[in-house]
């Protein structure tokens, strides 16, 4: 239709290796819904106008191969899918930004089509958890450090010392990153999302695991004080690479409650997507 297309990308998934099978039916749909179950929900409600307003469209990929790779993929669909003249948003949870802004640097992209990007929760400047350089206390975080970096995907979320306000790790790197952060001509385009759990890592909603993860990077060497429970708030928010005034940061969010799931509490799961759908409303085209 002549609706504005938003394209709902997911993050990482953990159990996927670049060595399995091709994905069946079954398993892209549940990579697609294990993350963008309520919002779907909520769009069929038709919250905020949104099926009034929108076409929902969901991409997914197989998260352990490279981001640029994958990034070269989502711009070859998007260029197959949509024209210029069409309105696209992308809406990415965590590693689903960095696909997008692979994406939209790649040589793959000929037809420019995504107008604007909003990230939640996106790691632009990695994570530490996922850099083996980075020391933690806990030895099963420590293999969970181990098990990310196992994968091209993995790898690429690792924290980099590079960018304005980064918090340098001994021996970190992130070469991907860099040669994705050199760009600018369309970082204009993008909206992020941020949580900050930095006052109180309990208020983390959704999972057990972070609020350990906020609070071992509190107390890890170095430490990162204000983070969602796995993305420091200066790796989400861009740093500063987009206009404070496109950054939005959700005091008390902590990293899955950035893609409406917040089980717990429903009524802010639905009004913080009713925020999202209505600040999408304003851009221009």
């Amino acid at each position: 239709s002549s609706k504005t297309k938003v394209v709902l990308i997911h993050g990482w998934d953990y159990s996927e290796r670049s060595s399995d099978l091709p994905s069946s039916l079954d398993k892209k749909v549940a990579q697609i819904t294990s993350t963008w179950s309520s919002a779907l929900n909520y769009y069929n409600k038709d919250t905020a106008a949104s099926r009034t307003n929108f076409d929902f469209y969901a991409f997914t990929y197989r998260t352990s191969d490279s981001i640029s790779k994958n990034g070269a993929r989502l711009a070859e669909k998007l260029n197959t899918t949509f024209t210029a003249s069409d309105k696209v948003i992308v809406v990415a949870s965590s590693m689903g930004g960095l696909v997008t802004r692979y994406a939209m640097y790649d040589a793959k992209n000929t037809g420019d089509v995504i107008d604007y990007a909003v990230t939640l929760g996106t790691p632009h400047y990695g994570s530490p958890f996922a850099s083996s350089a980075y020391q933690v206390s806990s030895a099963t975080l420590a293999e969970t450090i181990s098990f990310l970096t196992n994968t091209d995907g993995g790898r690429g979320l690792s924290h980099t010392n590079k960018g304005d306000g980064q918090t340098s790790i001994t021996n970190a790197s992130n070469a991907e990153l860099d040669s994705l952060n050199a760009n600018t001509s369309r970082d204009s385009r993008f909206y992020p999302y941020v949580g900050d759990l930095s006052s109180d890592c309990n208020a983390a909603k959704t999972s057990a695991v972070l609020i350990a993860g906020c609070s071992v990077l509190k107390s890890g060497t170095p430490a990162f004080t204000a983070t969602d429970g796995i993305v420091p708030i200066n790796s989400a928010k861009m740093a500063n690479k987009v206009s404070a005034t496109q950054v939005t940061t959700k005091t008390g969010f902590d990293h899955l409650m950035l893609t409406f799931k917040i089980a717990s509490d429903s009524t802010l799961s639905e009004t913080f997507f009713t925020e999202v759908m209505t600040k999408i409303k304003t851009f221009t085209f």
